[in-house]
């Protein structure tokens, strides 16, 4: 870390450096998929008002996501099917009707363009994070004695976020 960067109290933990490595460019080329993935997203959201609501989860960190990892397309096909799927797969399949899961998904219905908006931000935001950790390794190399750095891009950023190069070479003598 550079010095500037220590100085100033800023600390970027995993899941802010996951971020700054979020390529934005792809949203744009990917509309269809990305309102997928907000519909995934907006279930998984209800799906962890319920774990939470109920007090489902009573571990050391209340706020631990529960793992649902891959599900079949058929899954997503009302929020009904995923939250059931959901529960049964965690064990919690018999403790709700299907009005039970019903009421939550109408309770929810509207708010999926909130969820959209906290993703798009969060998507700008990679932009600012991943220009800051670039900063910092710049800055950390021109703060090497006898070093002079260089930073520039080197293939398209819809490629990857991680476009950039940093060259460092020793001053002579």
């Amino acid at each position: 870390m550079s010095k500037l960067v220590h100085e100033t109290g800023l600390r970027l933990g995993p899941r802010a450096m996951n971020l700054a490595s979020q390529a934005m460019y792809r949203y744009t080329e990917q509309a269809e998929e990305d309102l997928n993935a907000f519909v995934r997203h907006h279930f998984r959201a209800i799906l962890q008002v319920i774990i939470a609501e109920r007090g489902w989860y009573t571990g050391p960190n209340p706020e631990k996501f529960f793992a649902v990892g891959t599900l079949p397309k058929e899954c997503f096909s009302s929020v009904e099917v995923y939250l059931a799927t959901c529960l049964d797969k965690f064990g919690f399949g018999d403790r709700l009707t299907k009005e039970e899961l019903r009421a939550y998904g109408e309770k929810f219905t509207g708010l999926e363009g909130l969820l959209a908006f906290c993703w798009t931000l969060r998507a700008l935001m990679s932009q600012v994070l991943e220009s800051l950790v670039l900063l910092d390794r710049l800055l950390f190399l021109e703060e090497s004695e006898g070093v002079t750095a260089t930073l520039f891009p080197i293939f398209d950023p819809f490629e990857s976020p991680r476009n950039m190069v940093l060259v460092a070479t020793k001053r002579e003598k």
